[in-house]
């Protein structure tokens, strides 16, 4: 081998990477790394995702499908007509009522409409209505039972009295009824019969007391001794 040939295999060899680099080194772009990949994708994916503006509505429900009774209508609505359905045109006094005793009609105005918003039942309406005509009844037997007591005890007070009472009641009754018969007015006769107070011992004390001055006043009145009718001899010679 010469000289110029060992010289030229030499220099091929000297220099590998070079050549080999220069040979494989890319002519289109540069690699490009994950991270910028992971962005680019995540670029893309953003710009493609839809806006809350441009999502497109949920689809309603068809008529006559959601939240509607067996008739079509609304939950709502088919209650409403259900509460509307009743009625209350029916409700009364229960049974065993006293007899005069009527349905108050001021009262029921106010609870027909407290029942309507309730949305209660007829047959609860009429629970209530019993409720509130017992208590009526109640309260009146209560009334009339105090009543009664208060003018037995003023009957018994009067003949314990011991100016009017006693034995002296039936002459004080007397001259209390003179008084009536002359002043009181059948109204006044009522309210003496109605509310009582005839038998209140003060009541006739004062009737007694006027009856005797109206006595006093006039002698020849229908209290004094009854006289058989005279005629003029025997006025005039009383003893022939």
């Amino acid at each position: 081998m010469s000289t110029e040939d060992v010289q030229a295999a030499q220099a091929a060899t000297s220099n590998p990477v070079e050549t080999v680099t220069h040979e494989t080194s890319p002519t289109t772009q540069e690699p490009v790394s994950p991270a910028a990949e992971t962005e680019q994708s995540n670029s893309t994916e953003l710009k493609n995702r839809d806006s809350l503006l441009n999502q497109e509505p949920a689809p309603e429900a068809e008529e006559g499908t959601q939240g509607e009774g067996v008739d079509g209508n609304t939950g709502a609505k088919s209650e409403e007509e259900s509460t509307e359905s009743i009625s209350y045109e029916n409700l009364k006094l229960p049974e065993g009522t006293p007899e005069g005793m009527e349905m108050d009609k001021a009262l029921m105005e106010k609870a027909l409409p407290i029942f309507k918003e309730a949305k209660l039942s007829e047959e609860s309406a009429q629970a209530l209505v019993d409720i509130v005509a017992q208590d009526r009844i109640d309260q009146q037997k209560a009334l009339v039972d105090g009543f009664n007591k208060q003018v037995e005890q003023w009957v018994a007070d009067t003949k314990a009295d011991k100016e009017i009472g006693g034995d002296r009641l039936t002459e004080s009754l007397a001259m209390g009824n003179v008084a009536i018969n002359k002043f009181g007015s059948p109204e006044l006769k009522g309210l003496l019969d109605s509310h009582g107070i005839g038998n209140h011992p003060e009541m006739i004390r004062f009737a007694a007391n006027v009856g005797r001055a109206l006595q006093e006043d006039n002698p020849g009145s229908r209290m004094a001794p009854k006289q058989e009718p005279q005629d003029r001899v025997s006025i005039l010679y009383p003893n022939g």
